[in-house]
């Protein structure tokens, strides 16, 4: 290995370093489980499943990239370090395009897909990872460049006149091309050479960083939440209430409060409301088929929030440890470590079904809004079946500090949804029977199964406050 070389995998492996001890070992988990599912996939369904196949590993280089790489590395992009290591300002802006733009280009060249759906892919993809690297080093513009993936229409909406130079090889090698220049623009403004711009960018990264991590306990400040009348008064009424079980949620701060989940998805809702009946009424040639293509895309985007709501109280019930200790001394509190146990995972459990269930209806409400047909809304409601093995992902043992373990059950849950999907497409293949309905049904089996067992488990587990007091 040469001598550049080694020193990009250094940078690396600091760089994911700086997201947590175990990212790469993660990282490097899902890479070779991805890897082999999707090669696997690809072999028994063929077509697209081949594309899958080929696409989905350097999917997950790219979301690693954005979501862990370029977090670490704008934080090793500190005066001191550019005085102490010579060029690590240019090596880790060589080291970033290095990554991000064969992985892109990587992509275009799927020999499997429809040049439309690669078009299409490559847009988004480059945008969203671009967005998401930019937001994490700090950037302004990364908010702009996800907004714009989010919402961006599908190239079969666009006009008749564009269709078709957009099916040719040469259109895509010049997205591909526009899509370098941008990256190597956005790779110059993750890595700013000192001056009042370095120190801009910091804060709004630390800002940044403490709302997406889900360990992050907001000050009163940041978390405007806590300030609406109605929570402090939610509070007054459990404690005259004496009810256990929603006084040890409390004891997290109002980010597992239900009303941040129904702030959430209200949000979202009516923002899509307002796109649909936009397309429907705007000079739009295919309104309704340009509707349902955002319904589908915040249908998506909804289901994510339960997920991320279910995960967060693993990580805040490791950072509220003074706090459990204090709860421990009020009267309603149980004195059996069984019992508190079994409290706690029903409450977190009844919470997080109930961000399900209220994310679900929204996000059908919304494909119905968007003028999706019977067989559609049957296919949204598997997909959000698939979400709810996710839901058991805080039933554990917490009085134990055992980061590793927690990171690897966190992917696993995450990835069941792949999981059932594989499944499916099993079944779909070797018995003729339907592919989501079948994935729906096995995630609603493994995730009564997690549910069971994560409440069986906190049962039989040392009394879970103070988390994490126990190697």
């Amino acid at each position: 290995m040469s001598a550049r070389l080694r020193l990009y995998r250094m940078l690396w492996l600091a760089a994911m370093g700086q997201a947590g001890p175990y990212a790469n070992v993660v990282f490097g988990g899902m890479m070779l489980a991805v890897t082999v599912l999707c090669v696997a996939a690809g072999i028994m369904v063929g077509g697209e499943g081949r594309a899958i196949a080929w696409c989905a590993p350097f999917g997950i280089v790219l979301f690693a990239w954005g979501a862990g790489f370029a977090s670490g590395a704008a934080k090793l992009n500190t005066p001191s370090n550019a005085k102490l290591v010579p060029q690590l300002r240019a090596r880790l802006a060589e080291l970033a395009f290095a990554t991000w733009f064969p992985c892109v280009a990587a992509i275009a060249l799927c020999p499997f897909g429809h040049p439309l759906t690669l078009l299409y892919a490559v847009a988004w993809t480059g945008a969203f990872t671009l967005g998401l690297a930019l937001s994490a080093a700090g950037h302004g513009a990364g908010s702009a460049l996800i907004f714009v993936a989010v919402f961006m229409p599908f190239v079969d909406d666009a006009a008749p006149w564009l269709l078709a130079p957009a099916g040719t090889p040469l259109f895509l090698a010049a997205v591909v091309t526009l899509l370098a220049l941008a990256g190597l623009a956005a790779v110059r403004a993750m890595f700013p050479e000192g001056g009042e711009r370095h120190w801009r960018m910091q804060a709004r990264r630390v800002h940044w960083i403490k709302q997406q991590s889900a360990g992050g306990i907001v000050s009163p400040k940041d978390a405007k939440l806590s300030a609406i009348r109605w929570y402090p008064g939610a509070w007054r009424r459990y404690c005259a209430r004496r009810n256990a079980r929603a006084l040890m949620l409390h004891v997290l701060g109002p980010q597992v409060h239900h009303g941040t989940m129904l702030a959430g998805v209200a949000g979202i809702f009516v923002i899509g409301l307002a796109l649909i009946v936009l397309t429907r009424i705007g000079p739009v040639d295919d309104g309704r088929g340009l509707a349902s293509g955002i319904g589908w895309l915040l249908v998506s985007t909804i289901l994510f929030l339960p997920m991320f709501q279910a995960y967060r109280p693993s990580a805040l019930l490791q950072a509220t440890a003074v706090e459990q200790s204090l709860l421990r001394l009020a009267p309603a509190m149980p004195a059996s470590g069984p019992i508190l146990n079994r409290q706690l995972g029903r409450s977190l459990l009844g919470r997080a079904l109930a961000g399900w269930a209220l994310a679900t209806l929204a996000a059908l409400s919304l494909a119905w809004l968007s003028g999706a047909s019977r067989t559609a809304l049957g296919w949204q409601a598997c997909i959000c079946c698939l979400a709810l093995p996710m839901m058991a992902v805080s039933l554990r043992d917490h009085a134990r500090r055992s980061p590793l373990r927690a990171v690897v059950s966190t992917v696993s849950f995450a990835g069941s949804s792949i999981l059932c999907l594989a499944a499916g497409a099993v079944a779909h293949h070797a018995l003729g029977l339907p592919l989501l309905p079948t994935a729906a049904v096995a995630a609603l089996v493994l995730a009564a199964t997690a549910m069971l067992r994560g409440l069986r488990l906190m049962e039989r587990a040392p009394c879970a406050f103070p988390a994490g007091r126990m190697d």
